[in-house]
């Protein structure tokens, strides 16, 4: 990533974490440095929070949108797929789905953490990665570019209104750009409620497609409302008096 990279400690008290050097790491003990972060779910929180701001503002990742609009062409809100962005000043975004960029993050950070309880000759290595926010944020970018995070491209106001539930993305090709099932593959997704979350979404989705239940997009309908002044008086002309000077 075209972002500094950390080969010193790094303090940051007003984020309540720090990221520390390799050599800190060898000082520092394993239940010391583990729970340090990741048994405090505040600063892990902020951690996971932090990653994500670096994965945004990267050039690395702001390449990724804009080949995502012009060599694939997603340049369409999956809900108003007759606006073009070309065309019109209409706003698009992406939506990360079925797992929010937060939940990438974490996924990531959580299967190295496992992957150290069973690996723990392979400590220096994996403590270097998981504690090294850049090197996650590259991770991150990196699963963009090889097209196994879900994507869904929307317009801003539809975006706004998935993110308070009032509208049900399907979880199917042909709203969901990129294999999010090699991501899940490729990751221990055990974790957590993200596999029922999964399911969940299959279920639904399965009752879209063979008719069992509606696909509700009457938030995406334009409702008039006429108003009507039952009681409203016509107001009298008044008559204006000649000017009338005054010395």
């Amino acid at each position: 990533m075209l972002v500094p990279s950390i080969k010193h400690q790094i303090e940051r008290k007003n984020e309540e974490f720090t990221v520390k050097s390799f050599n800190e790491y060898i000082r520092d003990s394993y239940i010391g440095l583990f729970s340090d972060i990741v048994d405090d779910s505040d600063k892990f929180s902020k951690y996971i929070k932090y990653i994500e701001k670096l994965v945004r503002r990267s050039f690395e990742y702001k390449y990724y949108i804009f080949t995502l609009k012009n060599d694939f062409d997603l340049t369409k809100c999956k809900f108003f797929r007759n606006i073009d962005i070309d065309e019109t000043n209409v706003g698009l975004e992406f939506h990360h789905y079925p797992f929010t960029l937060y939940d990438i993050v974490f996924i990531v950070i959580n299967d190295k953490l496992e992957e150290l309880k069973s690996n723990y000759g392979n400590y220096e290595t994996l403590y270097s990665q998981i504690f090294d926010p850049f090197y996650i944020a590259n991770e991150v970018v990196e699963l963009h570019f090889k097209n196994i995070i879900g994507l869904v491209p929307l317009t801003l106001t539809v975006h706004e209104l998935v993110h308070t539930g009032q509208i049900f993305i399907p979880l199917n090709k042909d709203y969901v750009f990129g294999d999010y099932k090699a991501f899940i593959k490729k990751y221990n997704c055990n974790v957590g409620t993200y596999m029922d979350k999964i399911r969940v979404l299959n279920d639904l989705t399965k009752d879209i497609e063979e008719g069992k239940s509606e696909f509700d997009l009457s938030k995406l309908t334009i409702n008039k409302t006429k108003i009507e002044m039952v009681d409203a008086t016509i107001p009298e002309k008044v008559e204006l008096l000649d000017e009338v000077s005054v010395s």
